[in-house]
């Protein structure tokens, strides 16, 4: 593939990619082009782009199987519905930063949780205390803009992602 071979000489903005990811229709081709421009991203903010773009299922799934939930999860735009194992670390630590975000900008930014199939009835902080290292997570965030904690945000970015550190 002629574009993996020049990435290593292109630095791009996250929006330059997603319009050349856009053009592409075939899944396969799109996944391996966002793969092999992502790390040439130079606005980190951004990158998980490709989880709003992607018009295929399968080529998130792939993206997801290549990249790992942390690496495609974004502290600065967390809004969205979850499924995660705890027992797999990146997925506890992805949950762990929604349950901080969830404490700070509310606990009723998380809706719809359950754990290991039985519904959670609210989102507090003994609830985020007693998550342990098994079961199954599921929840949707949706932060009201003006609950939003930029500070945290990128509190989170720093410690878990290194975003900002060089």
């Amino acid at each position: 593939m002629a574009f993996a071979g020049i990435s290593d000489f292109l630095v791009l903005r996250s929006d330059q990619l997603g319009q050349i990811v856009d053009i592409i229709d075939d899944a396969h081709w799109k996944t391996e082009v966002f793969i092999s421009g992502v790390a040439r991203i130079s606005d980190p903010r951004n990158y998980d782009f490709i989880k709003h773009r992607a018009k295929f299922p399968e080529s998130i799934r792939a993206i997801y199987r290549r990249f790992g939930i942390l690496n495609l999860f974004n502290p600065y735009r967390p809004n969205g519905s979850y499924r995660l194992d705890l027992s797999v670390y990146e997925e506890k630590i992805v949950c762990k930063m929604l349950m901080e975000l969830a404490k700070t900008e509310g606990y009723a930014q998380m809706t719809n949780v359950s754990l290991d199939g039985k519904a959670i009835e609210a989102v507090n902080k003994e609830f985020a205390d007693k998550l342990g290292d098994v079961g199954i997570f599921e929840g949707t965030y949706i932060c009201q803009p003006t609950s939003v904690n930029e500070d945290l945000r990128e509190r989170l970015g720093q410690k878990y992602l290194d975003f900002g550190l060089t």
